[in-house]
């Protein structure tokens, strides 16, 4: 069984940007906001393949450590063990794609509305 108080807490802890994505007053406010939030969601995935007691310890140990699980690995395994939804790991790898492009200085206002969805 999964805690999912805890798995959720990257994103209760990520209030503050995760409410600037519906008040930001400027492209550097929602650029930071994008990716915040991005870095959130992806400390909650995590957080919920650790939690999940029916995963091998191996893949558990791992799931904290993007080096061990790198991002690209993580959304499968999520799927093969039936955590997240096919529609839910699209929108996560679109929100990354997202905060790629904020990065580089390319928000837009668009990804605001597709990480509230994710979150």
């Amino acid at each position: 069984m999964i805690d999912a108080n805890r798995a959720l807490q990257p994103l209760d802890e990520a209030a503050r940007p995760i409410g600037l994505l519906q008040t930001y007053e400027s492209s550097t406010e929602l650029a930071s906001a994008l990716e915040d939030t991005n870095a959130a969601v992806q400390r909650t995935l995590r957080s919920l393949l650790w939690f999940d007691r029916g995963a091998p310890d191996d893949l558990r140990m791992a799931a904290l450590s993007p080096t061990e699980l790198a991002s690209d690995r993580l959304i499968p395994t999520l799927r093969q063990r039936d955590l997240i939804s096919l529609q839910l790991a699209g929108s996560i790898h679109d929100l990354d794609q997202a905060a790629r492009r904020a990065d580089q200085g390319q928000a837009r206002a668009s990804d605001a509305d597709l990480a509230l969805r994710v979150v």
